[in-house]
This record gives structure tokens, C-alpha cells and sequence, in this order.
């Protein structure tokens, strides 16, 4: 299915496949294309928003901290079972 130009210029745009690769591809060119997008590096993600927290993620980001402060010999893993287990209880009594 050919593309019109402005769809061409987007997909330039938004990725590392130039216009001359996109051509190579539609001539039937396979290798070269592959070449010239190999060159032609990594593409990159655009930057993501980040959501908002949970309740439940920023309930654990203070839990382990203060687990942490009162234990700092503390496990990782062991402060983060006495924070689920803390939010688990908290849970049952609302």
C-alpha cells in the first residue's frame, strides 16, 4: 500500500527511519534498508508521564522508610513483608 507524503514525513519524524530507508523499503530494497536502519542506531522512547501514586504505593514508600530508620540491619525483603503485613491489617479495620 503506497504512502501518501505526509505519512512518510511523520514516520521520519517520530523514528530514526529516514526517508531514504522508507524509499528502500518500498522499492524492494530489504538489505539496504536494513543496513541503513542498523546505522542509523536505537531508536528512543518518547519521555512517559508518570500516573498518579496509588494509595497503596505511597502507604509503602513511608512504611518502609520508617521500618528502615527504626531496623537499618533490616532485609529489604523482611522490612517489606512488616510493611504488607502492616498495610494488610490496616485494611481489615477500615
Amino acid at each position: 500500500m503506497p504512502r501518501n507524503e505526509s505519512t512518510v514525513s511523520k514516520k521520519a519524524k517520530g523514528t530514526s527511519v529516514s526517508r531514504s530507508s522508507e524509499e528502500a523499503l518500498v522499492s524492494g530494497d530489504a538489505d539496504l534498508a536494513c543496513r541503513r536502519l542498523a546505522a542509523a542506531g536505537p531508536v528512543k522512547k518518547a519521555a512517559t508521564r508518570k500516573g498518579k501514586s496509588s494509595s497503596y504505593n505511597a502507604y509503602m514508600n513511608t512504611k518502609l522508610s520508617e521500618i528502615k530508620k527504626a531496623d537499618p540491619s533490616l532485609k529489604h525483603s523482611d522490612a517489606f513483608k512488616k510493611a504488607m503485613d502492616a498495610w494488610k491489617a490496616e485494611q481489615k479495620g477500615k
